[in-house]
């Protein structure tokens, strides 16, 4: 039998033409090294083949390595044809001209870690046929002409972590079938000819992560199917030609995060299908498949986030076992154009998002959803129409944010609502043109803002809460008419109406008794008059009425009795008539009438006790009898 095939100026024959010169002890069996063996150059191989043939047992590490000089090129393993168990790490390094690892199959135990690395030329590793036990790592990594990886057909177990990364030539994994727990990583990363991974169908457990990356080739992964566990992160990601996942549907548990990220994955017919619990985030993102997504069907619990991005398909459906969740949810990026799934969710105990959203069109899922104890954001989707499912909704203990949706019509999926715990603000909406919902909204104490929906004209939504923080409506350029709000009595901060240019009618706050700040109304050019606050009795601090060009008068405010700190009236090109403040109490601090050039009467109660009380007056700009204190107090009674 040849042993050594030694290319160039030495070669070796026959195990009978070898003389030996083996220690034995005082018995007559072979004495074996003690040590570490480590055979680096032609003469470290004949002298391990002199002493130690026959050996079955390496007390220590057994490193082949650079066997590879000109005169120094083996292509298998057969001197180490008797080790049955080595005591130690196993290292088989670059060695160019190995092509296969014949000689080990005796070899069925290694207590430390199996390295076979960079080997330029060995084509396959089924010598290892017999391993049942390793305590160690193996590692099977930059073998360029390394077809397949088969065999293991003993191995039960790996005590620490897999690899078998950077194997250029390598189409297929479908060995390792008796394994049953990886108790460290495992991870498949840049075989860039490796289309297939069909082995691993008795393991069960992972105990680290599992890494299935950047696979230039990789097409089907059917492998792994009874694969239950997964102790800590599970990444499928950059396999750009990735199309079936099939072997994971007996996965149960991700203990911290999965992420799978490209490739052009069919996830029509449910996926993962027994996965119930990651305890992590949950990532899906530049998935390239165009059928509808149906998956996840069974998980329960995902315990930090869900993000699902740039996914191609049609439509996404599924996570239909998702009820109730702590997981924050975000949808953005582009592809689907619908969401129909996680019909039978409930509660979400976090935040909410559709966010920069390319394609989504419709929003037709959550159709059971009640509540969010965090924030629900409907912000930047280009193309989003509706969002209709979330019609259940009662209760959400966070803000409310519908921004920036530039095809959005129609605000339907907020008609339940009972309860808003912070700020609801719904701007940049271009196609929106009424807000008629929100009317049963009862519980609600913050600000409501409504800006920059540039062709809204009408407001008749809100009427049923009583009281709020703030109310802000500006740059509704095309808004005409504030008709909702119709029980509005309460504002613990104040209302500020700025900039809209066509709004002529805010009857719709005639039910509102007391402000306790301020009052702020600005650049409204086509408000005649302020019969929207004919109720109102208090303000506690501030009013301001400036830019309004149609303003003739202010009535509307004849029952505002209280004292205020500051009254500024300014810039009211038309205002002939301000008799309407006349019962308020007093100013506290300043009062400001400037710049309205038709006002020439001044001289009312308030202002005149103000004056007389020396009070801080700016008059300027004002028609004749309203640009001095002289002027007004002549004309007062």
């Amino acid at each position: 039998m040849s042993i050594i095939l030694i290319l160039g100026i030495i070669s070796c024959g026959s195990d009978d033409e070898i003389s030996t010169n083996e220690p034995i002890d005082e018995v007559g069996q072979i004495i074996c090294p003690s040590g570490d063996v480590n055979i680096n150059s032609l003469q470290d191989l004949n002298q391990y083949i002199l002493k130690y043939k026959n050996c079955n047992l390496i007390n220590g590490n057994l490193t082949i390595s650079g066997l590879s000089d000109n005169h120094d090129q083996i292509n298998n393993l057969e001197f180490v044809k008797n080790v049955e168990s080595i005591k130690g790490d196993f290292v088989i390094n670059n060695i160019n001209h190995l092509v296969n690892l014949n000689g080990l199959t005796k070899l069925t135990s290694i207590d430390g870690d199996l390295k076979i690395n960079e080997n330029s030329n060995l084509k396959t590793i089924d010598g290892l046929q017999v391993v049942g036990n390793l305590a160690g790592n193996l590692n099977i990594e930059k073998n360029n002409s390394l077809e397949g990886v088969n065999g293991f057909d003993k191995l039960t177990s790996i005590e620490r972590n897999l690899k078998i990364n950077e194997n250029s030539s390598l189409k297929n994994i479908s060995g390792f079938q008796i394994i049953e727990t990886i108790n460290g990583n495992l991870t498949v990363v840049k075989n860039n000819l490796l289309d297939n991974i069909s082995g691993f169908n008795n393991l069960n457990s992972v105990s680290g992560n599992t890494n299935i990356a950047w696979n230039e080739a990789l097409k089907t992964i059917n492998g792994f199917s009874k694969l239950s566990t997964i102790g800590k992160s599970f990444d499928i990601k950059h396999n750009n030609i990735l199309t079936s996942i099939e072997g994971f549907n007996k996965l149960k548990t991700v203990g911290e995060n999965l992420l799978i990220f490209g490739g052009s994955i069919n996830f029509e017919n449910n996926s993962f299908a027994d996965l119930n619990s990651i305890n992590g985030y949950f990532l899906l993102s530049t998935n390239n498949n165009n059928q509808p997504m149906n998956s996840f069907n069974k998980l329960e619990n995902i315990g930090d986030y869900l993000h699902i991005t740039d996914c191609n398909a049609e439509y996404i459906d599924g996570f239909e076992s998702l009820v109730n969740t702590n997981a924050e949810i975000l949808f953005t990026g582009s592809g689907y154009k619908s969401i129909v799934g996680f019909k039978n969710l409930t509660t979400i105990n976090n935040i909410l998002s559709f966010h920069s959203t390319k394609d989504l069109e419709l929003i037709d899922g959550f159709s059971n959803l009640q509540t969010i104890n965090g924030n629900i954001n409907i912000t930047f989707n280009e193309k989003l129409k509706s969002f209709n499912g979330l019609q259940r909704l009662k209760t959400v203990n966070g803000e409310m944010i519908i921004n920036s949706n530039s095809s959005l019509s129609s605000l339907l999926g907020t008609n339940e609502i009972t309860t808003i715990a912070n700020d609801i603000t719904i701007d940049g909406n271009k196609s929106l043109t009424e807000i008629s919902e929100f009317n049963n909204l009862i519980n609600f104490e913050s600000t409501i803002t409504i800006s920059s929906n540039i062709n809204l004209v009408s407001i008749s939504g809100f009427n049923s809460i009583t009281s709020a923080s703030y109310i802000q409506m500006f740059n509704d350029t095309s808004l005409e008419t504030i008709s909702g709000f119709k029980n509005l009595q309460l504002l613990t901060d104040g209302i500020g109406l700025q900039t809209n240019l066509l709004l002529s009618n805010m009857d719709g706050f005639n039910s509102l008794v007391e402000v306790r700040k301020s009052v702020f109304l600005s650049d409204n050019e086509a408000l005649v008059d302020l019969n929207g606050f004919k109720s109102l009795t208090t303000i506690g601090e501030f009013l301001q009425i400036s830019y309004g060009d149609s303003l003739i008068n202010l009535n509307g405010l004849e029952n505002l009795n209280s004292s205020l700190d500051v009254i500024r009236i300014n810039n009211n090109k038309n205002l002939t008539d301000i008799n309407a403040i006349a019962n308020i109490g007093s100013v506290n601090n300043y009062l400001y009438v400037q710049a309205n050039e038709k006002l020439s009467s001044c001289s009312i109660g308030l202002i005149c006790s103000h004056v007389n009380n020396n009070g801080t007056i700016e008059l300027q700009y004002n028609g004749t009898g309203c640009n001095d204190t002289t002027e007004i107090l002549t004309n007062c009674n």
